[in-house]
């Protein structure tokens, strides 16, 4: 294909990206709290507002299926393993991205 042709109809060329977490909740006396994560590195440095969110990574779909993606990407992030039932929640487009979610309840 040339430079500039449209590639929308080629397969081998992917629409946007694939991303996968857990939202990891909890129960106290009083309410539901919900484990949320702040991104590293440099860029992230000085950025508090707006900037958290729940343990997620990108992930090839051909390579992993979305549920190991998300145990895998909690495990790199938190350093947890996270065994038991995942409960799926519905997938979305965020921008580019495609997100697969998953609920878990904690201790």
């Amino acid at each position: 294909m040339g430079e500039g042709a449209d590639r929308s109809s080629d397969p081998t060329v992917r629409s946007g990206v694939d991303s996968a977490g857990i939202v990891l909740w909890r129960t106290s006396e009083s309410s539901v709290e919900i484990l949320l994560a702040h991104p590293g590195g440099p860029f992230w440095a000085r950025k508090t507002e707006h900037a958290w969110a729940v343990p997620k990574g990108e992930f090839a779909p051909d390579e992993e299926t979305p549920a190991d993606a998300a145990r895998r990407e909690v495990e790199e992030e938190l350093g947890i393993r996270i065994g038991g039932e995942l409960t799926p929640l519905p997938s979305f487009r965020a921008g580019k991205k495609r997100l697969h979610l998953f609920a878990r309840q904690l201790g």
